[in-house]
């Protein structure tokens, strides 16, 4: 069983996986006769309408996570902008950090090519990744302690699963949905069971208990990290081993870093 301990060190997740990465499920509804499965959604609607209506949900995200987050600099705002070097007009949705750093970035590029002395453009750059990590952090351990930020969360992981189903493509989203213990003939007791497929983006998961395993891979675990409200831990995975959180840990999110497409379970025990 392998014990870690609280060393902290850089999260880097970008604003879209804060937003829109962290791991979601669907609750359960009373399954009718000749209905999909419980964990399939029945979508009706066409791909510009579920779009608008990911949009809508990852907005409410942003709304909820600016009303509760501990500094202005964090708030994401979304703007509509043109890309570089075309008129082609897409969604962004950027800090209020990201923002003045970028600006901050592009003013001391213009100083360096006039040969005027200043800060040097890549002091702003590493405050944007820095104050990004941050940020990624914050939303973290908000999606685990606001309940209203969960189910905006949740609301967002559910419009993603709708638009992946809709268009009939693989899905790009990493989904993953909690099973009932006792549809699995275990040997041993969890808490909790996960099914779990990586998308584009990593799993960011509340963890309920203390100790935990992963099994049942196929694909490719790069990497885990555990990061809680007083600390943060990259793991080394290691098949068949259960990783036990110190005692004092609180509000600890699970990161899995796979390869795109990998499949796997998560067991929770006390």
């Amino acid at each position: 069983m392998a014990v870690f301990g609280k060393t902290v060190a850089a999260a880097a997740l970008s604003v879209a996986s804060a937003v829109g990465g962290i791991a979601f499920g669907q609750a359960a509804e009373p399954q009718q006769d000749g209905a999909a499965p419980q964990d399939e959604m029945v979508v009706f609607g066409r791909i510009g309408e579920l779009r608008r209506q990911l949009r809508i949900a990852e907005e409410a995200v942003c709304l909820r996570f600016n009303e509760v987050n501990s500094d202005d600099r964090f708030d994401i705002h979304c703007r509509s902008e043109p890309r570089i070097g075309s008129h082609i007009m897409e969604r962004q949705c950027r800090s209020n950090d990201w923002r003045e750093q970028e600006s901050n970035f592009a003013q001391s590029t213009l100083q360096l090519l006039r040969g005027e002395s200043g800060n040097p453009p890549a002091q702003f750059e590493g405050a944007k990744l820095a104050g990004q990590r941050m940020l990624s952090r914050e939303m973290r351990r908000l999606a685990t302690t606001d309940d209203q930020l969960a189910q905006a969360v949740l609301r967002v992981g559910d419009a993603q699963r709708a638009l992946g189903l809709q268009a009939k493509t693989r899905a790009s989203f990493t989904l993953s949905r909690e099973v009932p213990p006792q549809e699995y003939d275990l040997a041993f007791n969890p808490q909790r069971v996960f099914e779990v497929r990586i998308g584009q983006q990593d799993w960011v998961h509340a963890l309920a208990e203390r100790t935990f395993t992963i099994a049942n891979v196929t694909g490719d675990i790069r990497k885990l990290e555990v990061d809680c409200a007083n600390g943060h831990q990259r793991i080394e995975y290691q098949e068949a081993v259960d990783w036990t959180l110190p005692e004092g840990l609180q509000a600890c999110v699970l990161v899995v870093v796979a390869k795109r497409d990998t499949t796997f379970m998560l067991f929770e025990f006390e």
